[in-house]
């Protein structure tokens, strides 16, 4: 009789237990060089390294959301997203929900780290949640290993107790692009989405390959978010609607000459109605719940359609670096009850 086995899984890494909305995946993935002659063509494979991800996309808890950004903001280039050796080196752990065919395996993943991070993408009909990608490479303190298995063991009932529904919001947040947001001034401007928002993290990173053990480390290179809608209403800082000659103006796409710095306000996405879900996370009217500290519009459009589609079109905006003390930060998360 062939054993089907199947089911859920929890994964927790870095003190955070997750819940995935889906899959959980795994792959080894092995890197060769292929050796070869004019007279033979292909005759030999060897062996370069070896590397294994893990994915999947959270449920969108705000403590997922918080755990998954926090990792890397504040982050210095050549900084590890992989730390090896004794007492750095965190451990990934994949708990299966429930014993299938009395076969499954509790699996650890030594040297673990976040190195992915996909679309996040708030709004009333969204969780907030992209994917993640973990990558997990050889230990260096137990040399050869890159994971462990075990007899299956119940999740404890702290692990299960820790999903809440009312952790993951599900709220219309409209964009305010204004320094202070709660004091709205000549220039600023609130933006309402069609349909939620996209926040791209723009990850970015680098493999470190030595001979003597393949790649050696996953360095972070860059952290770039990107926030991107499509408007349904463009309103000023007195409520009023933006007449559509305005918008390219806004930008500026034709009065900033090349060279120079185009407007650059605090970008906040905030709850238009209170949450109704309840329990840990009160989200009420007013709330921030993502916020980019400086950032400036790159790009906006126009629709002329007859199927209904508002005239309004994309907008996107690009974050740009503050520096406190000399060093660098990006925000983008805020606790859903700061206001």
């Amino acid at each position: 009789m062939t054993t089907v086995i199947t089911g859920p899984a929890l994964i927790t890494w870095n003190s955070i237990t997750w819940f995935s909305q889906g899959d959980v995946t795994v792959m080894f993935d092995r890197q060769t060089t292929q050796l070869a002659s004019s007279a033979h063509g292909h005759f030999a494979t060897r062996h370069k390294s070896g590397k294994i991800t893990i994915s999947f996309t959270p449920v969108g808890r705000r403590a997922e959301v918080v755990g998954a950004l926090s990792w890397f903001d504040g982050k210095l280039p050549g900084q590890s997203l992989v730390p090896g050796g004794t007492g750095a080196e965190k451990a990934l752990v994949i708990q299966p929900m429930h014993n299938s065919g009395s076969s499954s395996r509790i699996w650890t993943f030594t040297r673990a780290g976040l190195t992915g991070m996909g679309t996040c993408k708030p709004g009333a009909s969204q969780t907030q949640m992209g994917a993640l990608t973990f990558t997990a490479l050889e230990s260096i303190v137990s040399a050869g290993t890159y994971f462990t298995t075990a007899v299956y063991a119940a999740p404890g009932s702290t692990l299960v107790d820790d999903f809440d529904p009312a952790q993951i919001p599900t709220l219309a947040l409209e964009a305010v692009w204004a320094n202070d947001p709660g004091t709205l001034a000549s220039g600023d401007y609130v933006l309402e989405a069609e349909d939620g928002w996209n926040i791209e993290p723009n990850v970015s990173s680098n493999e470190h390959f030595r001979e003597e053990c393949g790649i050696a480390d996953i360095t972070f290179a860059d952290f770039r978010p990107s926030v991107s809608g499509d408007v349904s209403a463009w309103k000023d800082h007195a409520a009023a609607l933006v007449g559509e000659q305005t918008f390219p103006t806004l930008m500026p796409f034709s009065s900033v000459r090349p060279g120079q710095e185009a407007t650059r306000k605090m970008l906040s996405l905030r709850a238009i109605t209170n949450d109704t879900t309840g329990g840990g996370v009160v989200v009420s009217d007013g709330d921030i719940l993502w916020q980019l500290p400086k950032a400036e519009l790159i790009a906006t459009g126009y629709n002329w359609s007859g199927t209904g589609k508002s005239r309004y079109g994309q907008v996107s905006f690009t974050g740009v670096p503050v520096f406190a003390s000399g060093v660098r930060s990006l925000g983008l998360v805020k606790d859903a009850q700061d206001g």
